[in-house]
Parts: structure tokens; C-alpha cells; sequence
């Protein structure tokens, strides 16, 4: 009788070894996979451009948008080209300069027909109707009315309201959009501005090594869930629109949205729960920030005085293809541009409001100096020795500035960047870095590069982490 109890517990305490150490190998594995897996929290004020990178990746690494996907962007597309018609409109009667339709006798009827449209069907711009059936008078009245010249020339002062960066590439293609076959290319999705309400968490491998990407919504009153990610992230992906020099904030209209940005970056570096976590700068828009500085239009200097004075230091000038023969036919080119910008009208309120906005929020963030030039040879040593072993060093080719570029064009992006590194560098930890990369968020290829070059940086904020190297 014995042998057989002494036999029977013996048989038990095997298969309890057994169970045991599947559950060790289980959660050794688990172990692994979590150490092997790269999160990535992507942070940034409103309207910078988080959710277009996030749709990059599964363009790049998760087979892109099937037929199914794409056809429920139609109505986000849609609604699109509402909020853009209906926010160009409106700016019409309340810029501080009215603008008047231009041809009156054939569009004050599509006027009209829009602005009824807008109080029966648009009393909640963050609420998107999938269901809605647009009348096909909706899409005459639009394309009557982006023919109008009163209507592009207020569109010409869109820096002075609201307005969507899509607004123009929608409204062009209303006749394509209208269509009941219509299927949303891959740019229309990219381009597609959609609010971002809650957390989204998007999963992606490259070249095997696994990514987890949280996208969170930039608006003020949605960062109160940031908090919620904080823990374990492997890299912060901090984006901010470049471009927004000369816009202010839909939520704050008193509050520059450059400055937002450079205030909120100085938030999340300095925040304590992310000093051990390193930064990966994503200066986005860099194509619009070119094409304003090139126009004139709106030059930096009137929202960021210290831009007058800023210089481009001689490294970055070899860095970067900037030549004595460019910098002269930049000058020039700066006396007739001022010249002609002598010509154009624009809203000498907006300008104060804006300029104003800027110089109260930025005496907080950077330090005054009569004359700045650009600062990424100066970086403090624990930040150069990191980049040099990283392969992400401040050059054109890593952070997307390209070779022979306009020189203002250089000088206003590296005057942007510094702005964001000086408060990097006034807080400077052996545990916490920063890489900045200019990027263009609807340009696939960019986005790849870009990406490719972070990767290798982002492996090696891992294996830091976990004290591998």
C-alpha cells in the first residue's frame, strides 16, 4: 500500500515541476518579448501631425489601407471639404479686413446655400456623420465657390482663422470626391484631418525588431490622458509643426502655436516621469515652413523678433551646402522680397495678436541674446558622445535637412530647432537625449528615411534601458 502513495506523490510532484516550469518558459518568453519590443509614445500639440505619421507606419510596415479601410476615410474626406468651405466662408465677414465675393451676381446664391448648410448640419465640428447622405447641391455650391476670387483670396489669408493644412488639396479635387465610386487614394487618406479623441496604439515589425506606437490626441483637453502611457515607453516621439509660426491655437486664440509647442516640449522633457526617457524630435511640415519663408508673406521675424538677429554657424553652413555666393543672392533677395512685400496687405491686427502671442510665451522658454547662431556643435558632451555612437548626429542627412537649400530656408528651420534644443540643453541629463529630424508627414519616402534613421537609435534607447550596453 505504501509504495503505491509514495508513487502516486511522486507522479503529482512531477507534473507539478512540469507545470511549473512551462510557466517559467512562459514567462521568460513573455520577458523577452516584452525587452524585444520597442514602445513608442507620439506626443505634440494639435494639428502637428501625429496621426499621419501613425498612418505612415501602416502604409510602410502594416501592408497599408485595403479597399475596405479606404472606403471609410469617404466621409472624414467629406466632412473635410465641409469644415473647409464653411471656415473660409466665415473668415469673410469676420477677418479684420472683410473680404467680399467677387463675383456676387453667380455665387452669392452658392454663399448663401452654404451657410444654411452649415446651421442645419454642422453644429459640432469634432462630430462626424458616417451616415450622412451629402446632397449633390453641396458639391455645386463648394466647387461654384472655390472658383470665386473673393473666396481664394481669403483662403490667401488663412493664417489669420482656423483652417485645415488639406483645406486647398480637398477643395480641388471636389469633383473627384463627389463621385459615388469615389475611392480615397493613399494621399487623400494621408491628408485627411481626423481628431484624435482617445488613446490608438498601432503594432509594427521592421526588419523583426517589434514597435508599439501610441497615438494620443494633442488638444489641451485631451493631454489630461497622456499620463496614462507613461509607463514603460522606450522613446517619447515628440512632433510639432514647424510651420505654425504664424498660426494661433483653435482652443486659445490668444496663444501662438509655435510657442504652444516649444512649451509643451519643455513640459514633457522636463516632466519626472520621462527624465529617463529619451526624445526623438519631429520637427513636421517642413515643406508649408519652406513655402512661407519663400512667399514672404508672414516672415518669422514678426513673430519671433530674436529670428532677426539669429546666424547660421560656419559647421552647419558646411554641412548643409550653404555657400558666401548664397548667402549674398540671399540678401538681395531678402531687400527686393522686402520690397514687394512692402506691397502686400496683411491684417496688421492678426500680426500684432500673433507676434504678441509669441514674444510673452517664448521669454519663459529661451534666453534673449542680441545676436544667436545656431547651436548643434555646442550640445553638451553626454548629448554629442550619444548621437556620435548612435549614428544620429545633427546632419542634414539624419535630420532631414537637405543639401543646397535656400539659405533663409536653412536659417529659419535650424532658428525652429535651436528654439526647442535650448531648453534641452538647459536641462541636460546623462539619461535623456534628444534627436531632431525635420519631416513632412504626406511624404511617404521622408517618413521611411526618417524612420530608418531613428530605429537604430531607438534599439540602443532600449538595450540602455534594460542595461545591455
Amino acid at each position: 500500500m505504501l509504495p503505491c502513495i509514495r508513487g502516486e506523490k511522486n507522479s503529482d510532484e512531477e507534473r507539478q515541476r512540469r507545470i511549473s516550469k512551462t510557466i517559467d518558459r512562459s514567462l521568460a518568453g513573455d520577458a523577452r518579448d516584452f525587452r524585444g519590443t520597442h514602445r513608442l509614445l507620439l506626443l505634440g500639440s494639435g494639428e502637428s501631425g501625429k496621426s499621419t505619421i501613425v498612418k505612415q507606419m501602416k502604409i510602410l510596415h502594416v501592408n497599408g489601407f485595403n479597399e475596405k479601410e479606404s472606403r471609410e476615410k469617404v466621409p472624414d474626406i467629406r466632412w473635410n471639404i465641409v469644415r473647409a468651405i464653411i471656415a473660409i466662408t466665415d473668415a469673410m465677414s469676420t477677418l479684420s479686413t472683410p473680404i467680399a465675393l467677387a463675383d456676387a451676381e453667380r455665387t452669392q446664391a452658392s454663399l448663401d446655400y452654404i451657410r444654411e448648410f452649415r446651421r442645419q448640419h454642422f453644429t459640432n465640428q469634432d462630430t462626424v456623420d458616417a451616415t450622412f447622405a451629402f446632397p449633390s447641391e453641396f458639391f455645386d455650391h463648394t466647387a461654384l465657390l472655390w472658383q470665386d476670387a473673393g473666396v481664394r483670396a481669403c483662403y490667401e489669408r488663412s493664417h489669420e482663422y482656423q483652417l485645415i493644412d488639406s483645406a486647398k488639396y480637398f477643395l480641388d479635387k471636389v469633383s473627384e470626391v463627389r463621385r459615388a465610386d469615389y475611392l480615397p487614394s493613399q494621399q487623400d487618406i494621408l491628408r485627411c484631418r481626423v481628431r484624435t479623441p482617445q488613446i490608438y496604439e498601432t503594432r509594427f515589425a521592421v526588419d523583426k525588431v517589434n514597435f508599439h506606437m501610441f497615438d494620443v490626441g494633442g488638444q489641451r483637453g485631451e493631454r489630461r490622458k497622456w499620463i496614462q502611457c507613461f509607463n514603460d515607453i522606450t522613446a517619447v516621439m515628440f512632433v510639432a509643426a514647424c510651420s505654425d509660426y504664424n498660426l494661433l491655437l483653435e482652443e486659445d486664440t490668444t496663444q501662438n502655436r509655435l510657442c504652444e509647442s516649444i512649451d509643451l516640449f519643455k513640459s514633457v522633457w522636463t516632466n519626472r516621469w520621462l527624465k529617463t526617457v529619451s526624445v526623438i524630435l519631429f520637427l513636421n511640415k517642413k515643406d508649408i515652413l519652406e513655402e512661407k519663408i519663400l512667399s514672404q508673406k508672414s516672415k518669422l521675424e514678426e513673430f519671433f523678433p530674436k529670428f532677426a538677429e539669429y546666424r547660421v554657424n560656419e559647421r552647419e553652413k558646411m554641412q548643409n551646402g550653404y555657400s558666401h555666393a548664397a548667402s549674398a543672392a540671399s540678401a538681395g533677395g531678402r531687400h527686393s522680397a522686402a520690397a514687394a512685400a512692402a506691397n502686400t496687405t496683411t491684417a496688421p491686427a492678426m500680426t500684432t495678436r500673433l507676434s504678441t502671442a509669441a514674444k510673452m510665451s517664448t521669454t519663459s522658454t529661451t534666453t534673449t541674446a542680441t545676436t544667436r547662431t545656431s547651436t548643434s556643435s555646442m550640445a553638451p558632451t553626454s548629448h554629442r558622445k550619444l548621437r556620435s555612437s548612435s549614428g544620429s548626429r545633427l546632419s542634414s542627412s539624419s535630420s532631414g535637412i537637405e543639401q543646397h537649400q535656400h539659405p533663409e530656408v536653412l536659417r529659419a528651420k535650424l532658428f525652429i530647432r535651436d528654439e526647442f534644443l535650448s531648453i534641452r540643453d538647459d536641462f541636460v541629463s546623462d539619461d535623456h537625449f534628444c534627436y531632431p529630424h525635420f519631416t513632412c508627414a504626406i511624404d511617404t519616402e521622408n517618413i521611411r528615411r526618417v524612420f530608418e534613421d531613428c530605429k537604430d537609435t531607438i534599439v540602443r534607447m532600449n538595450l540602455r534601458r534594460f542595461d545591455f550596453i
